[in-house]
């Protein structure tokens, strides 16, 4: 193999990225097929979800929370229990984050502004610049841009499919591939029920 070549997957295997693939949980409940158009992404979802990545020179998946107001509102205050979703309908999906049963934001967003509809999946871009440490301390500086990919399963579930890609380097090395594909679940949400109030005893 060149040195170039070797040095290439050194850095890929470094890397946080770890140029890393990932199917869709077998044990979730099945995505609801979807047309050409967006889907119908209305309910009540829970803001703590699941998320399934893959770890380096392909290990077991890793389950960790995530919160669902990133995707829609990064600068939203901590404390969320629940966002609700309407539509999209009429080229505007409107998100409402609540804190039990106290609303704390509300916004829209439109169509071809803020989200496209791609295979039957409402598609969120954003790009950012990262500066990151791999398992051995190296920095890595990695430019690119995130897709989520929002659809429903059959159970209710909000499922995000999140596909990250662009270009990483680090030093001595040239800029390679970060390919990475991670998938998110979000319950729907379930008030919490109010407790029972225990009958008085009467003398």
């Amino acid at each position: 193999m060149p040195c170039i070549e070797r040095l290439l997957a050194l850095a890929c295997v470094a890397s946080l990225a770890a140029c890393a693939h990932l199917d869709y949980p077998a044990d979730w409940a099945p995505v609801q097929a979807g047309g050409s158009g967006c889907p119908d992404l209305t309910g009540s979802y829970d803001n703590e979800g699941s998320r399934r990545a893959a770890r380096l020179l392909g290990q077991t998946p890793a389950a960790v929370d995530f919160q669902l107001t990133y995707l829609f509102s990064p600068g939203a205050p901590p404390g969320a229990t629940h966002l609700t979703l309407l539509g999209p309908r009429d080229g505007q999906l409107k998100v409402t984050i609540w804190q039990g049963p106290q609303q704390m934001d509300a916004h829209i967003l439109s169509l071809d502004h803020d989200f496209q509809c791609e295979a039957g999946a409402v598609a969120i871009r954003r790009g950012e610049a990262v500066d990151a440490l791999s398992p051995s301390g190296t920095v890595v500086a990695a430019a690119g841009h995130e897709t989520d990919y929002l659809m429903k399963a059959r159970d209710g579930s909000l499922i995000a499919r999140t596909q990250t890609s662009g270009l990483a380097g680090m030093f001595f090395v040239p800029h390679f591939p970060i390919p990475l594909k991670t998938w998110d679940r979000y319950p729907p949400y379930v008030p919490a029920k109010p407790e029972a109030s225990k009958p008085q005893n009467r003398d």
